[in-house]
């Protein structure tokens, strides 16, 4: 997967999601697997609630975190290819 500001992020249409207790809980669309997802994670998938372009991810992020762009970039990339990898985001530019 590759991002650019510009790559539009959201939710795959095949994924059931269900907030319990402030953590995000993910099916996939054959309800094989669920993942459980800690409070940051959860905002990112929030974010990704409506299409949302990489720069603006990170923009929101930032405000909400007060990190560096760059730091946020770095460290949100390895969670956003894994939901790829899984099926659970899709990614478009």
């Amino acid at each position: 997967m590759q991002l650019s500001g510009s790559s539009k992020l959201m939710h795959s249409e095949d994924v059931i999601f269900s907030e319990i207790d402030g953590e995000t809980i993910l099916m996939d669309g054959d309800l094989e697997h669920y993942y459980g997802m800690e409070p940051v994670s959860t905002e990112i998938w929030k974010l990704m609630n409506a299409e949302i372009s990489f720069d603006g991810l990170i923009s929101q992020l930032v405000k909400i975190y007060e990190i560096s762009a760059e730091q946020c970039k770095e460290d949100i990339t390895p969670f956003l290819q894994k939901l790829y990898d899984r099926k659970m985001i899709v990614v478009a530019e």
